[in-house]
């Protein structure tokens, strides 16, 4: 019996991904990929997102759901009507955070045609703020943290109202 329980253990593996398509590790983004302005910042109707949390301090993953139908497109239209550049830096006073820019906090992977639109999603330091799709900047807000971090169903913290 304790063979068997022994074989069993020995051939557990991680995932590298989850159910619902999340690298479990926290993937890595050139600096400086996102340049262009102007034009949808996610596709306006997808069939699902894929929300992936991993958190400021660790690159493991931390929390996933997907939205699907109506919610879907509802975070697309937030994602879409966010003016476009970074977050302003936060006052250095004001902040308990490093001044340096913290990885994302969040990884969209947006499902609406053959492979996902992947936005990177960055809220709780003071600097480095910002959506990221690779090609264009965008502002989160409270309003998009909120969106994606309900579903979740756990706590988060972010400074001022971003």
């Amino acid at each position: 019996k304790r063979d068997s329980m022994q074989r069993i253990l020995d051939s557990a593996k991680l995932a590298s991904v989850d159910p619902h398509g999340c690298p479990e590790r926290r993937p890595v983004r050139a600096a400086g990929t996102a340049t262009a302005t102007g034009g949808a910042f996610a596709p306006a109707n997808p069939s699902s997102i894929a929300i992936c949390y991993y958190g400021e301090l660790d690159d493991r993953l931390k929390s996933s759901a997907t939205l699907r139908g109506d919610s879907a497109v509802a975070l697309a239209r937030l994602l879409n009507a966010a003016p476009s550049g970074a977050n302003p830096d936060a006052d250095p006073s004001q902040c308990l955070h490093p001044p340096a820019p913290p990885p994302p906090d969040a990884i969209l992977l947006v499902h609406a045609g053959a492979a996902p639109t992947t936005i990177h999603v960055t809220f709780s330091g003071c600097v480095g703020r910002k959506l990221d799709n690779g090609v264009q900047l965008a502002r989160v807000d409270s309003a998009i943290v909120r969106a994606i971090m309900q579903p979740l169903g756990g706590g988060y913290a972010h400074h001022g109202d971003l």
